[in-house]
């Protein structure tokens, strides 16, 4: 277990209601980026049987600007691996504004920090709607609401073109746990303050953000076990190295596929399709909620009317039907949001995303100082 750090962590914020999610790290210098091999196809999970309904495609407007031009190629930049969530659900994306937009549209990988490095990257491009990069809530605002990461940007850096898809943090365990609910969970951690042990992946990014807020909301204490991604999150609690993973479907979709786990609730406002029958923490009384958002930015100076063709665009992939079915199998859920609204969500959530960070810090820094 060379690579996990225990972290006892204490709930002591004033409750606050919370739909988000995150990514983070320590800032690194920004390595070149290189393009990414192709992922396998996904293969179709076992456990979902309820389709997404995604929102009926709605048609590019005309073109006021020559945007995108012949010959030229738009670039979408990953800040995360090959081979995860983000990186597979850019690569549906990226396939399908080709043939929307009618020029090339490549996936160049770019992690580090979690996400920090390709979004300095982004900004030093140039702004004119060829380069584009991910941007997550509440991933992106972590970067610059912890000073210590000596982030050069802020919001008003980029220019929003949207949300597509969605993932909420999961309660997991092993298909053989004691465990049958959340409330059977509850129960014991109340009993045994401290004592039990749960995986996240990272530090201050949204699993661990999802359990700080399970234990602020609920008045409940128990160990975090940090990893530094998902599989080895989910390979200690499957081996019962610590008995519960709070992370995404995505993430657990092996185990999902494989029935070795049982999802006892979602930290979101609405059932998540792709897991049919899994209640809401909400739904069981618990008002701790922690999501992750994923869409586009590009750079703040882009045209309007380019980023206007880019926005139009990635709706209309989005609300397809085809879109939903390809990331489905992957068990991440379609959720268009528009620009404006995906802006006004960004503003409503730095505020809760600074108490969960300056608490997990907090927490961090006294666990290090005990013998």
């Amino acid at each position: 277990m060379r690579r996990l750090l225990i972290v006892g962590i204490v709930a002591t914020v004033a409750a606050i209601s919370l739909v988000m999610i995150a990514g983070c790290g320590q800032t690194a210098p920004a390595p070149s980026p290189t393009k990414a091999a192709e992922p396998t196809k996904a293969a179709a999970p076992a456990a979902p049987t309820a389709a997404v309904q995604a929102a009926k495609p709605t048609e590019v407007p005309a073109k006021t600007v020559d945007f995108p031009a012949k010959g030229k190629t738009i670039t979408i930049i990953c800040l995360m691996n090959a081979g995860g969530s983000m990186d597979l659900a850019d690569r549906v994306m990226a396939d399908m504004l080709t043939k929307e937009l009618g020029v090339p549209v490549q996936v160049v990988d770019m992690p580090g920090a979690g996400g920090q490095v390709a979004l300095t990257q982004l900004l030093a491009s140039k702004p004119d709607g060829y380069t584009i990069a991910n941007n997550t809530l509440p991933a992106t605002p972590v970067m610059y609401l912890d000073p210590d990461r000596k982030a050069t940007f802020t919001h008003d850096s980029f220019v929003n073109l949207g949300f597509d898809n969605s993932e909420p943090i999961t309660l997991a365990v092993r298909n053989d746990s004691k465990w049958k609910t959340v409330q059977d969970f509850l129960a014991d951690v109340k009993a045994h303050p401290g004592e039990i042990k749960v995986s996240v992946s990272g530090v201050l990014v949204t699993p661990h953000l999802g359990a700080l807020d399970f234990m602020r909301t609920t008045g409940t204490t128990f160990g975090v076990v940090n990893f530094d991604s998902g599989p080895p999150a989910l390979a200690a609690m499957l081996g019962g190295h610590t008995e519960m993973d709070f992370d995404f479907p995505g993430s657990l979709s092996p185990a999902l596929k494989g029935n070795q786990i049982r999802v006892l609730g979602v930290m979101d406002h609405q059932p998540y399709k792709l897991l049919p029958g899994v209640p809401t923490l909400e739904s069981l009384g618990i008002k701790s909620y922690m999501t992750v958002t994923r869409g586009f930015v590009a750079p703040k100076g882009t045209p309007k009317e380019v980023a206007d063709v880019l926005s139009a665009a990635i709706k209309k992939v989005a609300t397809s039907q085809e879109y939903s079915a390809k990331l489905a199998e992957m068990y991440i859920e379609t959720r268009y949001v528009d620009p404006a609204t995906a802006d006004k969500m960004w503003t409503e959530q730095e505020p809760i995303i600074k108490q969960l960070v300056d608490m997990g810090k907090a927490q961090i820094k006294g666990a290090q100082k005990q013998p």
